[in-house]
Order: C-alpha cells, then structure tokens, then sequence
C-alpha cells in the first residue's frame, strides 16, 4: 500500500512481501531478525502526521524494504546457480519497464476509484485476514458509494498528488533515483531481470527518468482524470 496512517494520524511506510517464490515471506523475517515466523507486511512509523512530508519520507524506507526482499530472495536462491548480475538494458527494455509503471499505476487507481464500497471493503478483509484487526478508516465504509469514492477522499488524493508530482518532478531534475527506486525493483521483478544496482544504468538514472514520468503520468491520468 506505500504509505498508511493509523488511528491516532501518523504515517506508516507500508510493503507487501508476496507470496512467491515459496519461504520468501519466512526470509524476510529472518533478514529483519524481529522474531516472526513470517513477515508478509513489514511496516515503519515516518514520525509525522503531515501527508506530504510522509510521502517523502517513505520513499528511503519503502526502498530500504525492496532491498531487504531483494536480499531475503537471493538467500532463497542460494542452492541454485549462481546468477549473473546484468549492468545494462535495451532500449525496448527500459520502454517496456516504464510502460509497466505507467500501466500499474493506473491499475491501482483504478481498482481503488471505481471500486467503491465493495473494493474497500474486500481490502480491508485481505489486509484483517493477513495482519489481524486494522484501525477504524476516516471514512466508515458504509458512508462509501457503492461506485468510486467520497468527494472528501477524492480532494484529499488530489492534493497529496499534486504534491507528489512536484517531488517526483524535482528528484527527475535532480537524478535522485531513491525517488522511484522501490517502483523499479518492482519492476524488475516483474521481467524477472536482476540489474546491479551500482551499475551504470541504475546509476546514472537513464532508467529512472522515464519511470518517473511513467509514475507521474500514470497517477495524474487516473486521479485527475487526464
């Protein structure tokens, strides 16, 4: 989910470890050394009840996350052949990558804004049924539309997205890459290519620019309606 908030209003950076492969779930708790059998939600307080200072400081833990992950499912592989990390990709790769992005992005949205009562409130059993008792919403679900979203909630994303294109825009100029690093893990995984991390095409941002403006593009076209 990325960043939560709990019932006293502060901020939680949030992360799904999925399912597979098989004892990934366990690795990760092992990786944390927190004591649990398994962790599919690992999760930390961002100190602030500010929506746009949250967001900014999510991006470091929620990347943190993704290499902690990263590092629990190369432990799983480890009776395996060794892989050989990749230092670089295509063009068609790098497009194909931020394509992904741009289509997840709107995917989540999507799911989350016409989805409406029903959609919320089969998330909140997945996340009871995966974590326990979740805190009370601001917004009870049966005060929900059965299609879309409370105006409340829609003026509430709006701006927390508005601020979100300007940070993301800022770390494009800039070429700071922790601003969509967990995104290009994800992405990564999802094509099932292991880049290094310190190469040069991590490194130098070639990547991360277009998944930035995948990102940004992506979450303005769904929640401004562009």
């Amino acid at each position: 989910m990325g960043v939560i908030k709990d019932r006293h209003g502060t901020y939680y950076a949030r992360k799904t470890v999925p399912e597979k492969p098989k004892g990934l779930q366990a690795a990760v708790a092992r990786e944390l050394n927190n004591g649990k059998a398994v962790q599919k939600h690992p999760k930390r307080s961002l100190g602030t009840k500010d929506v746009r200072d949250a967001n900014v400081r999510a991006k470091p833990v929620l990347a943190e996350f993704d290499r902690i992950i990263a590092q629990a499912k190369s432990r799983l592989a480890t009776t395996e052949a060794p892989a050989i990390k990749r230092t670089s990709l295509s063009d068609t790769e790098i497009k194909r990558t931020a394509e992904f992005v741009y289509a997840d992005a709107l995917a989540w949205d999507e799911r989350v804004r016409f989805g409406g009562r029903d959609e919320m409130e089969r998330m909140a059993a997945e996340v009871i049924r995966l974590e326990g008792p979740i805190d009370t919403p601001d917004i009870p679900l049966d005060q929900w539309p059965q299609r879309g979203m409370p105006r409340e909630m829609y003026e509430e994303n709006r701006a927390e997205l508005l601020d979100t294109q300007r940070v993301m825009r800022k770390a494009a100029a800039m070429g700071d890459i922790s601003a969509v690093q967990d995104r290009v893990l994800k992405a990564m995984w999802a094509f099932n290519v292991d880049l290094n991390e310190h190469s040069p095409a991590f490194e130098i941002g070639r990547i991360d620019d277009q998944l930035i403006h995948s990102c940004i593009n992506g979450k303005a076209a769904g929640r401004l309606g562009k």
